[in-house]
């Protein structure tokens, strides 16, 4: 283990797999419980409704629920990464994951293209082509 910044606060630190050094972790979790508080009385809320009233960082309530720790039943939205719609799961809402299917689907036909067309070998194959 080596020496290391915590991501956090930016105190100098043992290396350990969470990343942040114990003060931070300790306030992390208090951060956790006072979420948890505020979602068992607003069980519909965005992560900007969770951040007004806690006052823990936005990045802080990304985190946890990307490591979902904060799940059940109750209903979290948070933006889509590409246009900022309101989403519940994932990283991307539907229209946007569509949109990258889409256009992963054209690449590929594409791509496929000149393979469906005829081989032509020889020494004359393109006498005829303008």
């Amino acid at each position: 283990m080596g020496l290391t910044n915590c991501s956090g606060c930016g105190k100098l630190m043992l290396d350990n797999p969470r990343g942040i050094c114990p003060d931070c972790y300790a306030q992390e979790e208090q951060d956790e419980l006072a979420i948890v508080e505020f979602l068992r009385e607003k069980k519909r809320s965005s992560v900007e409704d969770i951040h007004k009233a806690t006052g823990v960082k936005y990045k802080t309530i990304m985190r946890m629920i990307q490591e979902k720790r904060i799940l059940s039943d109750m209903e979290i939205t948070y933006p889509c990464e590409s246009c900022g719609t309101p989403i519940l799961q994932g990283r991307l809402c539907a229209s946007c994951n569509k949109g990258i299917l889409d256009q992963l689907m054209k690449s590929e036909q594409t791509r496929q293209a000149p393979d469906m067309l005829p081989k032509q070998t020889g020494m004359h194959t393109n006498f005829f082509k303008k």
